[in-house]
């Protein structure tokens, strides 16, 4: 017997859709052939991907005052292409 065949991976996404939240973690999101491990969101169609911005030492940007805290985001760029991790 065959496994299960996964479902059509979604040309848009974001955090938060029943689909991100059930398969979200095997997908591999990547952006001009590199893979983007802090994307929040993705965008085939239109060439974008919303991710989280690091330090060039890897640690998180975070900002805000006054107890308004909250990771920085930005909006990258180029040719996205997502498929399934390899198990």
């Amino acid at each position: 017997m065959l496994p299960p065949r996964p479902p059509a991976i979604p040309c848009q996404l974001a955090v938060g859709e029943p689909f991100a939240k059930e398969f979200g973690p095997r997908l591999k999101i990547a952006l001009d052939g590199i893979e983007q491990r802090d994307a929040i969101s993705y965008d085939c169609d239109a060439g974008m991907i919303e991710r989280f911005c690091r330090t060039d030492d890897g640690g998180l940007i975070v900002e805000g005052e006054g107890g308004e805290w909250r990771i920085k985001l930005e909006v990258v760029a180029g040719a996205v292409a997502v498929e399934w991790r390899k198990p």
